[in-house]
């Protein structure tokens, strides 16, 4: 993913075994692992909207 106006940077401390599985993922997805986490919240975030749209 390449970064643009549309996009921040940010600094995160992870356990290092969820490190370790999301580079895992990112690999077995042919992604980045940064590609992966945008994917796995975007992810969650679509499962969620629907949720909030009904409250």
């Amino acid at each position: 993913m390449k970064a643009n106006q549309d996009t921040c940077q940010i600094l995160a401390r992870l356990p290092l075994d969820l490190k370790q599985w999301l580079q895992h993922r990112a690999i077995d997805n042919v992604r980045s692992a940064n590609s992966e986490l945008v994917h796995i919240l975007k992810q969650i975030r679509d499962q969620e909207q629907p949720q909030t749209a009904r409250q």
